[in-house]
């Protein structure tokens, strides 16, 4: 896997991962990748209408994630609600330590993407 591509985003959902379960890292580290497990925490808890989501330049293994998120859900929330939404979706990525840091988080409805 090229440098670039594991600091981008693949839109899709890899075998052996079911939706809504807790990842195990026997049982999934060889199916996802962290930024995989990140997009599919991110997908299941919003509605979302653009995910982007990039991991730090000396880190390519994603413990460092940058997230650009755009969803319906945060109409006429606050910016502290939304970053909180989606810290919570990251909860247990976060605590079994596959992401350390969420480095920037920007949040948008669609109404506010130009």
């Amino acid at each position: 896997q090229s440098h670039d591509q594991r600091r981008l985003l693949h839109h899709h959902h890899r075998e052996g991962f079911a939706p809504g379960s807790r990842w195990r890292p026997s049982a999934a580290l060889g199916a996802m990748t962290t930024v995989d497990l990140v997009e599919a925490r991110i997908k299941e808890a919003l509605p979302t209408t653009d995910l982007q989501i990039a991991t730090a330049d000396e880190d390519p293994n994603g413990m460092h994630v940058s997230l650009y998120v755009v969803s319906e859900k945060f109409e006429g929330m606050s910016r502290v609600k939304r970053q909180q939404e989606v810290l919570r979706a990251l909860k247990d990525v976060m605590n079994d330590g596959l992401v350390h840091a969420v480095d920037s988080l920007t949040t948008k409805a669609p109404s506010e993407v130009v």
